[in-house]
């Protein structure tokens, strides 16, 4: 179990938004009575897919929306670490290499975000391949947790969001969980 500071911790949630496209691309369809996400829902032009840690977003799911048209998807660290990677390796000529790119979730607080994380391959500078891979993994993740939020629900009221977030940012570096 991880949970050093600034690790994110195997036994994490982690909250994904996700809006029902990006540009022309999809993030999912609705099959039946399910709900069953896309890779795009997943694209990051960083190759670094951001979620938020449920625990630093006081649990609340609606504090990682930013419409009433987002929906969000729980994840567990753990399952992103174990269930998607490891990653085959290719080298240039498409032969697999020995060693595999590992999958990651690091804490990357942001202002006004202290729950801000991101999912990622190691080492970085992966192949588009070894993305695509890795967002097919989260995707599948995610067709098996289902919406926690709905698009389209209500959007509670924020009150004093970004000073709450700087105190418990603060509270949660003091204690070394960032």
């Amino acid at each position: 179990m991880r949970g050093a500071a600034g690790q994110v911790a195997d036994v994490e949630q982690l909250y994904r938004r996700v809006s029902e496209s990006i540009g022309t691309q999809i993030c999912y369809q609705i099959e039946g009575d399910r709900v069953v996400f896309l890779h795009a829902a997943f694209n990051d032009p960083a190759k670094c897919p951001s979620v938020d840690r449920a625990e630093l977003a006081q649990l609340d799911p609606h504090r990682t929306r930013i419409t009433s048209n987002d929906g969000i998807v729980t994840l567990s660290a753990q399952a992103v670490r174990q269930r998607i990677g490891p990653i085959p390796k290719f080298n240039e000529s498409g032969k697999r290499v020995k060693e595999d790119y590992g999958v990651d979730v690091k804490s990357d607080p942001l202002f006004g975000n202290c729950a801000h994380a991101l999912v990622e391959i190691t080492p970085p500078n992966a192949s588009g391949g070894a993305f695509r891979k890795l967002k097919e993994g989260l995707a599948r993740l995610a067709t098996e947790a289902g919406w926690t939020v709905k698009p389209k629900s209500p959007l509670p009221q924020r009150d004093n969001f970004l000073l709450g977030d700087a105190a418990r940012c603060l509270i949660h570096r003091l204690q070394g969980r960032l």
